[in-house]
């Protein structure tokens, strides 16, 4: 995975929007019921998927839409008391990310970026917390903020180590990005043989994480 050029650690934005629509994704799927908060022409795959067809925003319309339409409207998402956290934590990112890019054409090759990421992919989550680490470290606010990322090596070690089984639980109170659930998810999945056993695979870790922006790319 490479980085694209001049792409601004100040502007998550992107990358908390297409973690939003990935989210959505799992939860439309196992609850039809469930209701985006969203408004459907600024979801993810409305909008930024670039299709090759001449239609894709960039430049000059996509840095408008940006700015005027995309992150002001989440930024003021309506949130209530009764409002699920699913839904509610939309709100929570968007309103401390501001979009500082003043290059359409960059931004849209940053997109295209963000969309190639498989969040399926064991290599690509792992991948997509070290971004996250990076922005940390240069923005200098990992430390300060008691944010501070575990190496891929570091969890699939330890891990290996605690040697789960499937039936059982892994539990991660202070999540983060999800480094260690993802190891446990990796090594789990290689226990499964039935649909019984993937039933229990799916039930088998349990993460909290208190900041917004985190525990939406977990």
């Amino acid at each position: 995975m490479t980085a694209t050029p001049n792409a601004s650690p100040n502007s998550p934005g992107c990358c908390s929007s297409r973690s939003t629509t990935r989210k959505e994704a799992d939860w439309e799927f196992h609850n039809p019921a469930y209701q985006s908060i969203i408004p459907k022409h600024l979801r993810w795959r409305s909008w930024a998927p670039d299709r090759k067809d001449g239609r894709s925003k960039t430049g000059e319309e996509l840095l408008t839409f940006l700015n005027t339409e995309l992150f002001p409207v989440l930024k003021s998402l309506p949130i209530t008391a009764s409002t699920p956290l699913s839904q509610s934590v939309v709100r929570a990112v968007f309103e401390d990310s501001n979009q500082y890019m003043k290059d359409g054409i960059l931004i849209r090759q940053l997109v295209n970026l963000i969309d190639e990421i498989d969040f399926e992919d064991y290599t690509d989550r792992h991948a997509f917390g070290e971004i996250y680490e990076t922005l940390l470290k240069e923005l200098q606010s990992a430390g300060s903020s008691g944010e501070y990322y575990t190496p891929r090596a570091v969890t699939d070690f330890m891990i290996e180590m605690i040697n789960p089984r499937l039936g059982e639980t892994v539990a991660d109170f202070a999540a983060g990005t999800a480094g260690f659930l993802t190891s446990t998810l990796k090594h789990l999945d290689e226990q499964v043989e039935s649909v019984e056993d993937r039933e229990a695979y799916r039930s088998s870790v349990y993460g909290i994480e208190k900041k917004p922006m985190p525990y939406l790319l977990a």
